[in-house]
């Protein structure tokens, strides 16, 4: 190619010398010198088209996808051999690939592919044939040199990793050219996965060298997602709360699948069990679904604002429970369909929920929104790279994952937000308790030291003026009452407001267990406590109630209708 370039501008120089002004009276020689040059490009010309398969290479090749030179054959029943193969190809059967990276969806057809690799350098080269795709389930590369089938190699992650010729995350295959040499390659490839063929040929020094800026940017990427999953999971184990648990969840299973998609996986965590790798990815897809399902539903508290939307989000994390044990039973083009459908969905519904949920006012939903829109926006900008309608550049190369880091360091300012005002909101609720209950505690002082009297001098009192006691009993705005036997049975003469306090009029012939303890708040054993300490001290001398004075309760948490009363008590012999 480069030397018909080279020839084709000696024929320019020519062309343009032909027409310069002294030139303009040209002889017979001179208009059949021009036709012999005119029939010789066009020949050289049409020996270009016929080679358009044929990538030369060059001295300074760094990196070039391969889309362009393909040609292939798609083979729906999978029936189509290696002869078949080149047969049809000799026949012209087969078509020309128009993109730098194809991408056939999810499809059963195997598919062949055919180019031609040529040195057009006086150098040796050294290159790498790279397929940026790590899902590809099985390729079989054919090598041919005049002609002859010289090697065939077996890849894809249903083969054990070790059997890879380079270790790498994406498959690797080293290729060697003299000075001048050809070399076809035929490749046959089947995967149950997303078909997309991105095939690249790098300088093999400068691929490692580039090779180590990815491994940062990958570093850098999946640093940040398990530093926010460290640092939630603490706050999670401080809190106990449910929203940062979900939060969590997703962090972690999305990290995963990252980790799954870039072949990290296979690579470092179970080479020996392609099975796994197959199942990881969408079963990582499910979970993480799944904990952002959750957390989407605790953090705009959907059960309270908008139950029918968190109806539709409990839907959807059923579909992603089931999808996700379903991925270990099913085939994998199966699973893979499934949880991508309910990824779309419930992104879709996530939108519309933080959209309606924000024009109610809800200002947790503004840093929801965006982490959402930084997240889709990434991946939009990543598709539409893949499929070739942005150009190859940091933003568009590292989009999805660019987005998915914003995602997590907004949505995880965002819980530190809500619970920051959480807590003012608590501070300030207990700043207008402490100032009631200050004022209150002013009145139950000179209330207390008023009952404090009258419990003190009851039983002088009851001996003495027993008529003046009911009175007082029935107008005293206290609960009063007297236990006569160590079971804890209340005496018939007790105060009138205590029937106000328990809530009901039956408490003659009852025991304190049944009217007070027993709508209290307080575990079995603290009841059972009580209990003990009034059979020792009921009808014993007052040195047992000085000895268990200082265990009797001063304040109880008292039931009425599902509504919480404290109550103060005083105790006397």
């Amino acid at each position: 190619m480069m030397s018909g370039g080279a020839f084709v501008g000696t024929i320019d120089e020519v062309l343009l010398t032909m027409i310069k002004p002294e030139h303009k009276r040209m002889t017979s020689d001179g208009y059949l010198l021009w036709g012999a040059y005119f029939f010789i490009f066009l020949g050289l010309s049409c020996s270009y088209m016929v080679q358009a398969g044929t990538m030369v290479i060059q001295d300074g090749h760094t990196s070039m996808a391969l889309g362009k030179y393909l040609e292939y054959l798609e083979d729906p029943q999978g029936k189509v051999d290696l002869p078949l193969f080149l047969e049809r190809k000799q026949q012209s059967e087969l078509l020309k690939s128009e993109v730098d990276k194809p991408n056939f969806g999810y499809t059963k057809s195997t598919y062949w592919f055919v180019f031609e690799l040529r040195n057009g350098s006086e150098n040796m080269k050294n290159l790498l044939l790279e397929f940026d795709y790590p899902q590809l389930d099985s390729v079989e590369v054919y090598y041919f040199t005049d002609d002859q089938l010289n090697l065939k190699q077996e890849l894809g992650d249903h083969q054990p990793f070790n059997v890879r010729p380079v270790d790498h995350r994406n498959f690797l295959l080293p290729i060697s050219l003299g000075v001048q040499e050809s070399l076809t390659m035929v490749i046959k490839i089947k995967t149950n996965s997303s078909f997309k063929v991105g095939l690249l040929l790098h300088d093999k020094d400068l691929f490692w060298q580039n090779e180590a800026r990815e491994t940062m940017i990958q570093g850098v990427y999946f640093g940040i997602m398990f530093v926010m999953f460290f640092y939630n999971a603490f706050i999670f184990l401080t809190l106990k709360t449910k929203t940062y648990f979900y939060y969590v969840i997703y962090v972690l299973m999305f990290a995963v699948y990252q980790f799954c998609q870039k072949g990290y996986d296979y690579q470092y965590l179970w080479q020996y069990a392609p099975f796994i790798h197959e199942k990881a990815l969408p079963f990582s897809i499910g979970i993480s679904g799944l904990g952002l399902i959750y957390f989407t539903r605790s953090f705009l508290v959907l059960d309270e604002s908008s139950p029918r939307f968190s109806l539709a989000f409990k839907i959807l994390g059923l579909g992603f429970i089931v999808g996700s044990v379903l991925t270990f039973f099913i085939p994998y083009v199966v699973s893979i369909k499934i949880q991508v459908f309910l990824t779309a969905l419930s992104s879709l519904l996530m939108a519309v929920v933080a959209i309606y949920r924000v024009r109610k006012g809800c200002i947790d939903s503004r840093y929801y929104l965006l982490a959402l829109f930084s997240f889709l926006f990434g991946s939009l900008l990543y598709a539409l790279r893949t499929f070739g309608v942005l150009p190859s550049i940091f933003l568009t190369d590292y989009g999805a994952q660019i987005g998915s880091a914003l995602e997590v360091i907004l949505l995880s300012l965002a819980l530190a937000r809500r619970m920051k005002r959480l807590q003012e909101e608590n501070t300030e609720i207990q700043k207008k308790a402490a100032e009631a209950s200050k004022a209150a505690a002013a009145d139950l002082a000179r209330k207390n030291e008023e009952i404090t009297f009258f419990n003190k001098n009851l039983e002088r009192l009851v001996d003495e003026k027993t008529k003046e006691v009911r009175v007082l009993l029935d107008y005293i705005p206290q609960g009063v009452l007297s236990l006569e036997n160590p079971e804890g049975k209340i005496a018939q003469d007790y105060s009138a407001h205590l029937e106000d306090i328990v809530g009901h009029s039956d408490i003659s012939d009852t025991f304190f267990s049944e009217v007070i303890l027993d709508r209290c708040q307080m575990s079995g054993d603290e009841k059972n406590q009580i209990q003990e300490i009034i059979k020792s001290i009921v009808g014993e001398s007052e040195l047992g109630f000085e000895i268990n004075e200082g265990n009797l309760p001063r304040e109880l948490v008292y039931l009425v209708d599902s509504q919480e009363k404290v109550l103060n008590v005083t105790w006397n012999v």
